[in-house]
């Protein structure tokens, strides 16, 4: 072939750097050996991320502020020093587990492009052009921006809403996506019906540990929690009649026979708060509802010698002591 012949051939033709693509970036990427990810592939690792995260976080926001509001108010069966102990120890835990999740996940995605949840779905993050997508691209420009226009009032709520629908485009990438230039890619060899079962399987057992968590620990302590408070309203009822006796005790020097008129003897969660002259006491009684302290009686006992109140459970019909205030449950003067 005479050497000034122009003519190149096709592959010579097809890998020019001066042709202009003429292919969508799903085309493109199949042709340069890259398989993009399935979008329910994306969803469930979205979802693996998300639950791997919300465990600690839940945990953090809720479960541990809670434990060490129960103690304070003196709800704990447990010493104090061990109350705090306890509360402490699992703070930290949780917290040690989520700094130990961001470390992993930085790891991935500086090494790979792959967050927790990505590696154990075989996808990974790359550049358009398949080549490497740093960890500085992925923060600050595939997690930063969006994470700003989520924050945004209003906006944000319809970003959040937008940004995952934009993968039901044929090149499947979400604004973030447009944004860092990435794509997100398929990088197992074969992925069988029977890896995708069992993937939703997996996926579906998450959710159903979270759910059983989440029935197990939280839906029973928070109902604990709203009984304690109704005693925490028998409780205020009582402190406010002993003060009013106690004045009364100091005018006339003897227990008086009934309470004043301007004393609240009922409320929300309580039935009545009764006098006892003949055994220096009042006690409140709970209204009958369905909860474990319906029509229980809490009782504060003056105590003549001391000039003390005492707090303990009513009778008959006590409450138990796991819904009484420490004070009430170890005797404690007032």
């Amino acid at each position: 072939m005479p050497m000034n012949d122009k003519t190149i051939s096709p592959h010579e033709f097809e890998v020019s750097p001066y042709q202009p693509p003429a292919t969508s970036m799903a085309e493109s990427t199949e042709a340069e050996g890259l398989k993009l990810a399935g979008r329910w592939i994306r969803l469930l690792a979205y979802l693996a991320d998300g639950l791997i995260f919300f465990i600690p976080l839940l945990a953090l926001g809720f479960f541990v502020p809670f434990l060490a509001n129960s103690f304070e108010s003196g709800h704990g069966d447990l010493s104090n020093d061990l109350e705090k102990g306890i509360v402490v120890a699992i703070g930290i835990f949780f917290l040690l587990f989520f700094l130990a999740v961001m470390v992993i996940n930085w790891v991935l995605l500086y090494k790979n492009g792959q967050t927790i949840g990505k590696r154990l779905l075989a996808i990974k993050i790359v550049r358009t052009d398949g080549s490497r997508a740093s960890l500085l691209r992925i923060i600050f420009l595939r997690f930063l921006p969006t994470g700003l226009l989520n924050s945004i009032p209003f906006f944000g709520v319809v970003f959040t809403l937008l940004d995952p629908l934009l993968i039901f485009q044929k090149s499947r990438r979400c604004l973030h996506d447009l944004i860092a230039d990435t794509i997100v890619i398929d990088t197992s060899k074969r992925r069988s019906i029977i890896a995708m079962i069992i993937t939703s399987i997996v996926s579906i057992v998450l959710v159903m540990m979270m759910v059983g968590i989440l029935a197990a620990i939280v839906i029973p302590a928070y109902t604990d929690y709203i009984n304690k408070t109704k005693v925490t309203e028998a409780r205020r009822l009582l402190s406010d009649a002993t003060t009013e006796v106690d004045i009364q005790i100091a005018a006339t020097r003897q227990f008086p026979s009934t309470l004043g008129d301007w004393i609240v003897t009922s409320g929300k969660f309580v039935a009545s708060v009764e006098l006892n002259s003949h055994h220096s006491y009042i006690q409140a009684t709970m209204r009958e509802d369905e909860s474990p302290v319906s029509g229980k009686t809490i009782r504060m006992t003056f105590d003549a010698q001391t000039k003390k109140w005492i707090c303990s459970a009513g009778s008959p019909n006590g409450l138990e002591d796991k819904y009484l205030p420490r004070s009430c449950r170890s005797g404690e003067e007032d």
